[in-house]
């Protein structure tokens, strides 16, 4: 049985509902890991600040999501960075599942028990595209919102990630 919440966030991530959020500058984010409990798993978020000369740091964008709802549209393209946060091409990633993880040192993501993915590979994106000003209006909790510095004209909501 759905949640209140479950709908909540499908219907959003389907409709792309417009509301008021706003991105958060990058002297607000923290350098700790966080976790957020859901009754249905524990998502533990790796603290993507730690840097050495080999690794520099990832910053993912991510909605607090509890189900894998969304649009089945898909997107094939090159994992990379762009000052800092993940993109995919040109597209600003955004995670909207609570199966997808990622580490640092090397950086890889991982959807639930698919093979891990790591930067400058061919990756296929689950999810649906938005514009960067409609990600900025989402009524959704953030699990780590946009940064200022995070920015590009398209967004990509990944519901899944997989090799290409």
């Amino acid at each position: 049985m759905k949640t209140k919440k479950d709908i909540s966030i499908s219907l959003l991530i389907s409709t792309l509902t417009i509301s008021a959020c706003q991105p958060i500058n990058d002297a607000q984010t923290q350098s700790q890991p966080s976790n957020t409990d859901t009754a249905a798993n524990t998502k533990t978020i790796v603290s993507t600040t730690t840097q050495d000369n080999n690794h520099p740091p990832v910053y993912v964008t991510a909605l607090d999501v509890s189900s894998n709802e969304g649009n089945a549209a898909a997107s094939e393209g090159v994992l990379n960075i762009q000052h800092g946060c993940l993109y995919v091409d040109d597209m600003l990633v955004i995670i909207a599942s609570p199966y997808i993880r990622w580490t640092d040192a090397p950086f890889t993501i991982t959807d639930g028990d698919r093979v891990a993915v790591r930067l400058g590979e061919r990756v296929v994106v689950g999810g649906s595209s938005t514009t960067y000003q409609n990600i900025l209006t989402f009524d959704t909790p953030w699990q780590q919102p946009p940064k200022t510095k995070c920015v590009a004209e398209r967004a990509w909501l990944a519901n899944s990630i997989e090799p290409a």
